[in-house]
């Protein structure tokens, strides 16, 4: 019923523009010049209807998918009918979805059916750490009839994961950014850092960068910490465990390096005790699940965590 009383108003409001477009007619038939007060006030007028009009065929239509979407659900209560829960479910996702103007998705989760049944395309797809994702797993996003696609991502990080060497050999890991930048076509560097202190940015800027990546105006005003006077609490170290080898545990796969455990056991003891000394409590060490077994009395941390505190302090 409020589909229906809508749909008379907005074809009275329809006809009151008509109405005022011959109003405007016969009165200024016959006349050389025309008042320009009454040309602002006719547009006024009809300008402001029209804006009713579009408010009202927008409410009729939220109206019907309301009422679309009811008549989904309600074959539940009915009588001797055969409802079918997961095809209800997929009907209300694609009624949410064909509604929305921005969809967000996982790269895999694109190809659901769900995506076949939406009445309408999409002018664009945005995909994010494209050059992470092989050739063949973006084509579900690129087959959603999209007229432009833009591929956010870094080369220089790592790659899809491929298990197999044969696949690797065939270049299955390569992503379709790379394909594009490799053919020639232009990229877009976006070169100011928000995060990182200036002398860790240094080093991947200068090595895989040409030294075009610089630090925004936070980052350069940011003041040093007191604590970066110890050589051991610098913004960036590396230590080269020469002795260091790696090695089997007994009947595993995994590697690991007692000499790199005890130097970080024992770099974890100093910094203990500089860092209560100055008032800073936060540190983690970030190892793998297979390779902890040396530092499981040290930290259980995972690296996870670290993303979402915020930790002075990382070995």
């Amino acid at each position: 019923m409020e589909a229906l009383n809508q749909k008379e108003v907005a074809g009275h409001l329809f006809l009151r523009v008509q109405q005022l477009d011959v109003k405007f007619e016969t009165k200024t038939k016959g006349y050389v010049g025309v008042d320009p007060d009454v040309l602002v006030a006719r547009d006024q007028n009809r300008d402001s209807l029209l804006q009713n009009l579009a408010a009202v065929v927008e409410n009729r239509d939220k109206v019907l998918v309301e009422m679309s979407r009811l008549v989904i659900l309600e074959g539940k209560f009915r009588a001797g009918r055969n409802f079918n829960l997961e095809e209800a479910r997929a009907s209300l996702e694609a009624s949410f979805a064909n509604e929305a103007e921005v969809v967000f998705t996982t790269v895999s989760s694109s190809g659901r059916k769900l995506f076949s049944r939406l009445t309408h395309g999409f002018d664009m797809v945005a995909i994010d750490e494209a050059a992470q994702a092989s050739e063949v797993a973006v084509l579900h996003p690129l087959a959603l009839g999209a007229a432009r696609c833009v591929l956010v991502g870094d080369p220089q990080q790592l790659p899809a994961t491929v298990i197999s060497k044969a696949a690797g050999t065939l270049l299955y890991s390569r992503s379709l950014f790379e394909r594009f930048q490799q053919a020639g076509c232009s990229t877009m560097l976006w070169s100011v850092q928000y995060r990182m202190h200036p002398q860790i940015r240094d080093f991947p800027s200068r090595y895989f960068y040409q030294g075009r990546l610089t630090d925004s105006e936070s980052v350069v005003n940011r003041l040093d910490e007191l604590y970066y006077k110890d050589t051991l609490l610098r913004p960036y170290v590396f230590y080269d465990i020469t002795h260091g080898r790696e090695s089997h545990r007994g009947g595993s796969v995994s590697y690991q390096n007692i000499h790199e455990a005890q130097f970080c056991l024992r770099l974890y003891e100093h910094l203990q005790k500089t860092l209560k000394s100055l008032g800073i409590g936060k540190l983690s060490i970030i190892v793998s699940k297979e390779n902890s077994r040396g530092l499981k009395q040290v930290s259980n941390q995972k690296a996870s965590w670290c993303r979402q505190r915020k930790y002075w302090y990382i070995v």
